[in-house]
């Protein structure tokens, strides 16, 4: 099913309400251009969203379900594994999940993002999906939280910390534990000079790649909103900084074995 596929975008939101009216446009020039992705759910909502775009698309479209630290006032985890359980076959991973302090939350808050977040990383570990983690802010106490979270509960699962934006000593800390890492277009920035002197620390077995859409667009249509076929850019710069011309199929490999698609 996948031998024809280039690249994989492991993290976009193509249910996000600003792509939603150019969704069948989006994944056709996808589909031209041998991407396939996950569509990221957030919420019960959008997680909806996304497993009915992998049921039109289910060569091309990946869904992920998952509550999102600030969501957790909408969201119930149990009607989420319902959903699960209703839609398993168009399921990759659970996520985006995790803890963000950026809004310096309360402290009440802040202990119901640590609950939601272990309730969902034990359902993931229940069935054995792999799980795609949101930690904002990756030089703070955010991520101790949360290492030391996925260390406590986590027994089977593999871990994709989404959205790297750390430093040397991060990446270290991350892939020290044995997790993937994933980068976006946040590395073509001017400004990303740390991000970009830890990607050589990434093991190329551990690495993985994402647009983030309809966020955090790659140079050179940085200002415009981003799309899941901006990966090229992404990978274009990611190529020509490590200086491999097999980098495309070590991340398609990477890609397929974490969610379970081999």
């Amino acid at each position: 099913m996948f031998k024809d596929i280039r690249l994989y975008d492991t993290h976009c939101h193509l249910n996000s309400k600003i792509l939603l009216n150019n969704f069948d446009e989006i994944v056709k020039i996808c589909q031209r251009k041998k991407i396939i992705l996950n569509c990221v759910g957030t919420n019960y909502e959008d997680s909806c969203i996304a497993i009915n775009q992998a049921k039109k698309y289910p060569n091309l479209i990946k869904a992920t379900i998952g509550i999102h630290p600030y969501e957790i006032k909408n969201c119930n985890v149990t009607k989420l594994e319902e959903l699960y359980l209703s839609n398993k076959k168009y399921i990759v991973a659970w996520g985006e999940i995790g803890l963000d302090y950026y809004q310096n939350p309360t402290d009440e808050i802040i202990r119901q993002q640590k609950l939601f977040f272990t309730d969902q990383i034990k359902l993931a570990n229940k069935y054995n999906l792999p799980i795609i983690v949101h930690v904002r802010d990756q030089k703070t106490k955010a991520l101790d939280d949360c290492l030391e979270l996925l260390k406590k509960h986590n027994k089977t699962s593999k871990i994709l910390i989404h959205f790297f934006t750390g430093n040397k000593e991060i990446c270290e800390r991350i892939i020290a534990c044995g997790y993937y890492v994933s980068l976006s277009g946040v590395v073509t920035f001017k400004n990303s000079k740390e991000i970009n002197e830890a990607i050589d620390l990434i093991p190329l077995n551990h690495l993985l790649i994402e647009t983030d859409a309809p966020y955090a667009t790659p140079v050179p249509y940085r200002g415009e909103i981003n799309k899941p076929y901006y990966l090229e850019n992404i990978y274009e710069y990611l190529q020509k900084k490590l200086k491999n011309n097999d980098l495309w199929k070590i991340l398609r490999e990477n890609s397929l074995n974490f969610f379970g698609l081999k």
